[in-house]
């Protein structure tokens, strides 16, 4: 029974160990990906501000125009940014934001 516990705790040791490494790299692609997406979300917003502006003002957004303008800035700058670490504190609360209030109800 001893010998099973040791054998255990030698297993997880080994899992945090190579699992522990790759959590950088993991959490280096996930940001990758995020940014990649958002920034192509904002490219896309960005050539067609009346269709997002119509859909925001169909969900009952207020100041639609102005919304869908700084909507479609901040996920393409903030993408660009986050895709490549630079100031991913600073940009995240506000994509969550604009993420959260700009979904349909």
């Amino acid at each position: 029974m001893i010998d099973l516990a040791v054998k255990l705790r030698r297993l997880y040791a080994l899992y945090v160990t190579i699992f522990g490494s790759l959590q950088s790299l993991f959490l280096l692609l996930v940001r990758m990906y995020w940014g990649w997406q958002l920034w192509q979300t904002g490219w896309g917003k960005l050539g067609r501000i009346p269709g997002v502006t119509e859909y925001f003002a169909g969900m009952g957004t207020p100041f639609s125009h102005a919304n869908a303008v700084f909507v479609s800035w901040l996920e393409f700058v903030g993408g660009y940014l986050l895709f490549f670490g630079l100031a991913s504190g600073l940009i995240a609360l506000p994509l969550a934001r604009t993420g959260t209030v700009t979904m349909p109800p």
